[in-house]
């Protein structure tokens, strides 16, 4: 079946406007693309097609990601083959030239040489005593781990993996590339390897499992820099298929599990997540070395909108959970809030008490309920000043909250925790949140005013969107009214059956769309319908005739013209 086929474009355009909402046959929202007030984007569930009347766009399920995302055709579309949980063969695009030879090859190559390189830690690992001691004793990884993650050893020569892949007829072009092994920028320049002494950690992209970089974690037998320091973890650079903004370490192997249980849990690092899979919890991913970004949120957003967070208890962890957690409100998305007890982390847990791992999973707390009661227990002293800096804390977070409903849960709880009147809460919340949106006030995109559509248009859009419409049209009576040679073609193929190429569509397709917005919440009868028709046929004829009228007094102004000048011209 094809990709396509597979999807409902409104379940797609949902994950990004909140607001979508069923209108008639249609359903309408506010544009994804821009900050507008009042809704000027239509989607239509029958036809798989979306249109933004404000920006004059519109298109299928595939341009709606390639707009909304920012991103390629082949991205877009790779995007969505990962949301439909469909595998796409690394040639999927060649036959219709997608993305041009040159980054189709390097694509390929990249994910041939880190699946080789993989195969050399491997390799490397079952040679080092020590790196397997470390995996075994100090991670409590049994084998069955070490091979499900395909965990390795990078070796201690500082170019044996670059001498491997070079036998294996890579280019030192190619390896660079990759990011597993860099030019040295003085002395001899020769090729490094990147990883030497390291235990090796593959990152895979989730849709499909191909190696795309990897983690490398020092046990004590890497080189040390120009300073003798080591960094505890170094990730790959950033390469063709590798991005680490918009990478979750796990999601490979986490994807399936996020879909069953609809949440997923964020911990900080990658053996936190390794340990968590191996104590019941397969919905554990993390970000590669960064901070959270948007595009982890657009990745996590696909799949579901409950988000665990498991961050360690130390200070950046708690830092990073307050962070999270803003940007997961903001982002619409719910967020649930967990803490290891006695400043473990997840890692630790997991190798001490792995049931323990999978109970303060399924114990978790809103993040929203979990603030007001932490926040109250730090900031509440019995005075009016701690009461202050309780709500000036709690509603920061409470604001992010796009939902109202949120907001009533939330105030009726605090109030009883404050023992004060609900409506005196609310009136403290309004007035910071008028307080902080003046300040950082939003720019709105202008929307469009005026009539949207002429009356040929409004035709074309009745004749294309209902049948009932087409059965009444009389086209000798019609075609002499037509004043707009391209609606007259698309009307014709419209009556016709005839072909319309990809423009002619979306410009038909939004003029259904329009029309059918036209009739809100009910769905028109044969007698509207045809009514509507009689209408615009009957202002189309007074056009016509206002047109006539306008060309008889054009002709005659210019007759009399013509006469005045002859008259002088016989008196000369």
């Amino acid at each position: 079946m094809d990709l396509k086929d597979r999807t409902d474009i409104v379940d797609v355009v949902r994950r990004y406007a909140s607001d979508l909402k069923k209108r008639g046959k249609n359903w309408v929202c506010r544009s994804p693309f821009r900050n507008e007030r009042t809704p000027s984007f239509s989607v239509s569930q029958e036809k798989q097609f979306w249109y933004d009347f404000g920006l004059g766009e519109g298109g299928d399920v595939i341009s709606f990601l390639e707009r909304v995302e920012n991103v390629s055709f082949r991205e877009a579309v790779e995007t969505l083959a990962d949301t439909q949980n469909v595998a796409l063969p690394d040639n999927w695009g060649q036959e219709r030239g997608e993305g041009g030879s040159g980054p189709k090859v390097e694509r390929k190559t990249i994910y041939d040489l880190h699946e080789a390189a993989c195969v050399y830690f491997t390799q490397e690992l079952e040679r080092c005593a020590v790196a397997k001691e470390y995996l075994r004793d100090g991670r409590g990884f049994d084998a069955e781990t070490v091979k499900q993650w395909r965990l390795g050893y990078a070796g201690e020569a500082r170019d044996g993996l670059t001498k491997y892949l070079l036998e294996r007829g890579y280019t030192h072009e190619q390896i660079g590339a990759s990011g597993v092994a860099y030019e040295r920028q003085f002395g001899d320049r020769r090729m490094v390897d990147r990883f030497t002494g390291r235990v090796m950690i593959p990152i895979c992209e989730p849709r499909n499992g191909h190696i795309i970089a990897f983690s490398g974690r020092d046990i004590g037998r890497t080189p040390t820099g120009k300073n003798g320091k080591v960094a505890k973890y170094i990730n790959s650079p950033e390469n063709a298929v590798y991005h680490k903004s918009a990478t979750l370490f796990g999601l490979d192997q986490a994807r399936a599990q996020v879909a069953a249980a609809d949440y997923i849990v964020l911990v900080e690092g990658n053996f936190d997540v390794i340990s968590a899979h191996r104590a019941g919890v397969p919905q554990a991913v993390a970000t590669c070395g960064t901070a959270l970004t948007e595009d982890h949120l657009r990745h996590i957003k696909r799949r579901t909108k409950r988000v665990v967070v498991a961050f360690d208890t130390d200070a950046a962890g708690k830092k990073a959970t307050l962070r999270a957690t803003e940007m997961l409100l903001g982002a619409d998305l719910s967020p649930y809030i967990v803490q290891v007890a006695g400043g473990k982390d997840i890692d630790e847990l997991a190798q001490t008490d792995p049931g323990a791992v999978v109970k303060l999973i399924e114990g978790r707390e809103p993040a929203l309920e979990f603030f007001r009661v932490r926040f109250g227990q730090k900031l509440l002293d019995g005075s009016l000043e701690g009461e202050q800096k309780f709500l000036e804390a709690y509603f920061y977070f409470l604001s992010r909250s796009p939902r109202p409903l949120e907001h009533d849960h939330y105030l009726t709880a605090m109030a009883k925790q404050l023992n004060r009147p609900k409506g005196v809460l609310e009136q403290e919340f309004a007035r910071y949140k008028d307080k902080h949106q003046r300040q950082r006030k939003e720019k709105y995109v202008p929307e469009t005013k005026g009539p949207l559509y002429g009356l040929e248009e409004k035709l074309l859009g009745l004749v294309a969107g209902y049948e009932t419409v087409r059965g009444v049209v009389d086209w000798g009576e019609l075609e002499p009214l037509l004043t707009d040679e391209g609606v007259e073609s698309l009307l014709r193929r419209v009556l016709q059956g005839g072909e319309m190429n990809e423009v002619e569509g979306v410009r038909v397709n939004a003029l259904v769309l329009h029309q059918q917005n036209q009739w809100g919440e009910t769905l028109p009868s044969a007698e509207q319908l045809e009514g509507a028709y009689k209408t615009v046929l009957t202002l189309l004829r007074r056009e016509a005739d206002q047109r006539k009228r306008l060309l008889a007094a054009a002709e005659l102004r210019s007759s009399l013209a013509r006469g005045e000048k002859s008259g002088i011209n016989g008196a000369q």
